[in-house]
């Protein structure tokens, strides 16, 4: 049960409390057991026991510093870099223009890549990671290839999301040799893949992702990820879970992960996606923990997500990381929360070549624009078990209903999804299996664990 008090998930018969203000666990003695029974049914306590209730309370005080301080070029750790906004696919559901973002067509040359890492490197000190995006981010491999080495004495990982439909042997050994970390879009079988995700001709394009991915994941895994996107046609012939069984057997990668598409088009956006509903909530987390005890790989976004957060004690202070501690660059240098945002809208923050002064300017007038991805914002929220994980896209909403707002319609299942979590963890720390637990998961999921 949550008692939202003292912001802390209690399971009386484990005899554990999860408090979520500071994500720290605590073992119950049976006297606070009790007292939390009390205050949990509302009954009248003893002296003595009142005593007891006001240690939990000063316990689980709330931390008043967990929000994150404002957003500026030194809070950035991850950029989006859009070093193409053109695409060699068409599409039927891309949000971005078939990748021009409503601009002008361009990949960027070389000497732009050049001019672009040393502003990057000079106004952003804290940057930890590039992922090399588009439009078709491979259509611009000299610029990629520059980034890299620009960036090759530094701390920052590299990854790229690409089609998937360009290979080439000098694009195999770039990879390999800044270990780039590659998400490849593929939406399911070629009958539902080459429905939305077609060259401009209209041919179909999974047969050449396919043989590509096979292709650089032949020595290492370079592709470690795969995204599909799930649409009314889709939905209409396999659920989820089928593309994702059917792309592991199809390319041997475990990481996937399923979207819905982001539209208003009533012919592609999903109908409803009770796959996962409340109904099946328990299979579901009953199959994630006896998956990772079997050796198993699950890629479960949501359990990942609240499992990785309680292990490493991650609370996230936002729905959305974007504008906050990650940012998008598009091939005009102009910065942007996330793709999603461009050319919606007032919510450019600036340009890479402004200055210091500019640029935080526009973090600080499109962070008071993003007040409604602050938890913070939200009562609710604050008196909430999922609180501490709990991730939504707002910018989706930019898209499908024209405004920015929280879309709250899936509360009820993170906070039953947050509890039973919960509840497994306790029971397996009761079980003495916890050690276990911890060394399977971080062997499989270590790559989540960041």
């Amino acid at each position: 049960m949550y008692l939202s008090r003292i912001d802390s998930f209690v399971d009386l018969n484990n005899r554990l409390l999860f408090n979520v203000a500071n994500m720290e666990l605590f073992s119950l003695k049976e006297e606070f057991v009790n007292v939390l029974g009390k205050i949990s049914e509302e009954k009248t306590l003893t002296e003595k026991e009142k005593e007891i209730w006001e240690k939990i309370k000063n316990t689980c005080k709330p931390n008043d510093d967990f929000y994150t301080k404002e957003p500026s070029t030194s809070t950035i750790t991850s950029i989006k870099l859009i070093v193409s906004n053109d695409c060699n696919l068409r599409c039927s559901y891309c949000y971005a223009s078939y990748g021009s973002y409503g601009k002008k067509r361009k990949v960027m040359k070389p000497e732009e890549a050049v001019n672009l890492s040393k502003e990057i490197a000079n106004k952003f000190p804290n940057l930890s990671a590039i992922l090399f995006f588009g439009g078709e981010p491979l259509l611009a491999v000299d610029a990629i290839e520059t980034i890299c080495m620009g960036f090759k004495d530094k701390k920052v990982n590299f990854l790229m999301e690409t089609n998937g439909t360009i290979y080439s042997e000098r694009i195999h050994k770039l990879i390999e040799e800044y270990n780039i970390k590659v998400t490849v879009s593929i939406d399911g079988p070629e009958f539902i893949n080459d429905v939305h995700r077609k060259y401009p001709d209209g041919r179909g394009t999974y047969t050449t992702i396919v043989t590509n991915v096979k292709k650089l994941n032949r020595n290492k895994e370079n592709v470690g990820f795969i995204q599909a996107t799930y649409t009314k046609q889709a939905y209409e012939k396999l659920s989820k879970t089928e593309i994702i069984e059917h792309l592991k057997n199809e390319v041997g990668i475990q990481r996937i992960s399923v979207f819905n598409v982001v539209t208003n088009d009533k012919n592609l956006k999903v109908p409803h996606d009770d796959e996962n509903g409340l109904d099946r909530i328990d299979d579901e987390v009953e199959k994630f923990f006896s998956d990772i005890f079997e050796e198993k790989y699950n890629y479960n976004i949501s359990l990942n997500t609240i499992t990785n957060s309680i292990l490493s004690q991650r609370r996230y202070s936002y729905f959305c990381n974007a504008g906050i501690n990650q940012i998008t660059i598009d091939s005009d240098g102009d910065i942007w929360p996330c793709p999603l945002y461009i050319s919606r809208g007032n919510y450019k923050i600036g340009n890479i070549y402004d200055d210091i002064y500019a640029i935080n300017s526009g973090f600080k007038r499109i962070s008071e624009m993003l007040q409604s991805v602050n938890k913070e914002t939200h009562e609710d929220c604050r008196n909430c078990v999922a609180s501490f994980w709990c991730t939504k896209c707002p910018a989706k909403s930019l898209i499908e209903k024209g405004k920015l707002i929280i879309d709250k319609e899936d509360c009820d299942k993170n906070i039953k999804l947050t509890e039973l979590v919960l509840t497994k963890l306790f029971q397996i720390m009761r079980n003495g299996r916890f050690e276990e637990f911890l060394n399977k998961y971080k062997e499989f999921y270590s790559r989540e664990m960041i």
